[in-house]
């Protein structure tokens, strides 16, 4: 399974995808994670990949373009998610639809999102359990966590559960 997760955070999601039931599959090679920095793929000194919203607003947008040359370069599984507040939420129905692939993406937003661009390429969207003040940044964790506990060898499985957890 190879999961793809553009962020602005490569080294916390490398942390926390080291340990526990991803550590092991990642370990046994049952899960090729790859994380892609977008700021990686900016041209200028500052490295910018923020921006004030079109036509004014509070806080700070993700721009689109280092993202569209993130995803274009690393050339990356689909489906590709966009997670937030406004996807369809990330339960064991979903994870159990991703099992049946050979990969997915993941787009992890910063500040007040991303800029209306990025919606516009259609990745789907999807996010975490509704809980306050829970951003995408806890959502790529339970994302990843809950997905490579399916496939065969990467778990105990629960007979009564039909071999997936929740």
């Amino acid at each position: 399974m190879r999961i793809d997760v553009f962020t602005l955070f490569p080294s916390m999601i490398d942390g926390f995808c080291s340990e526990s039931l991803l550590g092991k599959a990642r370990g046994g090679g049952l899960l090729d994670l790859r994380l892609h920095e977008p700021r990686d793929q900016t041209s200028d000194v500052h490295r910018t990949v923020d921006d004030a919203p079109f036509g004014g607003g509070a806080g700070m947008l993700m721009t689109p373009k280092p993202l569209f040359d993130s995803v274009e370069a690393a050339d990356p599984p689909r489906p590709l998610f966009l997670l937030g507040p406004g996807g369809r939420r990330f339960d064991q129905a979903m994870a159990r639809e991703l099992a049946g692939l050979d990969g997915f993406s993941m787009i992890c937003g910063r500040y007040e999102g991303v800029d209306h661009r990025v919606r516009l390429r259609r990745p789907l969207r999807a996010r975490g359990r509704s809980l306050p003040d829970r951003g995408a940044r806890d959502d790529r964790g339970e994302t990843r966590s809950r997905r490579p506990r399916l496939p065969p060898g990467s778990s105990t499985r629960s007979a009564a559960s039909g071999g997936a957890r929740d």
